[in-house]
């Protein structure tokens, strides 16, 4: 709360330590609620095929940030759902639009014997970078606060769709 001292000149009151703290509180429970969350993900995605897992198969997160999701399916598959007696190959692709996210996450595949190069930089809406590609798995949590109006002319013209990946065929409605 900014507050105005005698003479005009403005000062900070006591009220802001405290939303200082709160904003720290709070990051420290987001962070931790992210971690929930992908967890959550990771179960309803994994658990129902768990018997079926193949011993090569491929993630993908196509709004991948620093590649949280990425790993942390990884790490949950091979703790959780272990190949008896075999060694499972994960693959793991991702693309990510921020420039500094995207390095940090090509940085966390790297150092965690990833492939970095599978991991792209760019709008996962304006370009696919992986229309070749066939995953068995994926997952995402796209950045619902980022105005995504510049890359409507890619997906859809007027009320249609032009870009195949986003027309959806009901067949029993």
């Amino acid at each position: 709360m900014r507050t105005t001292t005698k003479g005009g000149q403005g000062g900070w009151s006591s009220n802001d330590h405290l939303t200082k703290a709160t904003r720290k509180l709070l990051d420290q429970k987001l962070t931790v609620r992210t971690r929930e969350v992908i967890e959550l993900m990771t179960h309803l995605v994994f658990d129902p095929v768990k018997e079926r897992l193949p011993l090569t198969l491929s993630i993908y997160d196509p709004a991948c940030g620093s590649g949280g999701m990425l790993t942390e399916s990884q790490n949950f598959i091979d703790e959780k759902y272990p190949a008896e007696g075999y060694q499972r190959d994960i693959h793991l692709y991702g693309k990510e639009i921020n420039d500094e996210t995207y390095a940090i996450c090509k940085s966390d595949m790297m150092i965690k014997g990833n492939n970095p190069e599978h991991i792209r930089v760019g709008s996962t809406l304006s370009t696919d970078e992986f229309a070749r590609e066939r995953f068995d798995f994926m997952l995402s949590n796209p950045p619902y606060g980022k105005s995504w109006a510049g890359e409507q002319k890619y997906i859809k013209d007027g009320s249609e769709v032009i870009d195949s990946r986003f027309r959806v065929r009901l067949t029993d409605y």
